[in-house]
């Protein structure tokens, strides 16, 4: 970590664990890392762990795991909450689930399900909603729509776009 006052590079903590394929989203000077697939000698499994780094203590902890185990998929925080979106599953299925951290209670809760489940969109929140652009899916094909999720409402709904092809 770069330390633009004192001009010097500072060495973190070590993360617990090797992943593959996790999600990090940062929210209140901390950085947490969500699921992913253990990297080890022998057969990984899809992880629902979550840990948090903190930035003021160079630490890392353990935090309540998710409801469902995930890689590949999208977190975005917003207000107290992280939000953890899609990915691919325990049996290699494309996860249209979504679910909720709330970071001040400790506590993670299923909302409501993506209308179409994506791989790798790009995601990002603002007022109220969060916004899935495009993706792909299982086998890697171009998924060219925007779906909104609306915070206080718990609903999904598709933006109408003219995607470039």
């Amino acid at each position: 970590l770069y330390d633009e006052k004192t001009d010097q590079w500072l060495t973190l903590a070590r993360y617990p664990t090797r992943l593959y394929k996790a999600s990090a989203v940062s929210l209140h000077s901390n950085v947490y890392l969500l699921g992913g697939i253990p990297v080890s000698n022998g057969r990984s499994q899809v992880s629902n762990n979550v840990y948090i780094f903190s930035l003021k203590l160079n630490q890392w902890r353990p935090l309540e795991p998710m409801l469902v185990a995930r890689y590949s998929h999208r977190s975005v925080a917003y207000k107290n909450y992280i939000f953890a979106i899609g990915g691919i599953g325990v049996n290699q299925e494309i996860l249209n689930s979504m679910e909720r951290y709330d970071s001040i209670y400790n506590v993670w809760e299923d909302m409501a399900n993506i209308p179409t489940a994506v791989l790798h969109p790009a995601v990002s929140a603002k007022d109220q909603r969060i916004y899935l652009f495009g993706g792909e899916d299982l086998m890697q094909n171009p998924v060219r729509l925007i779906q909104v999720y609306h915070v206080s409402r718990n609903m999904w709904f598709r933006m109408e776009t003219r995607m470039v092809k």
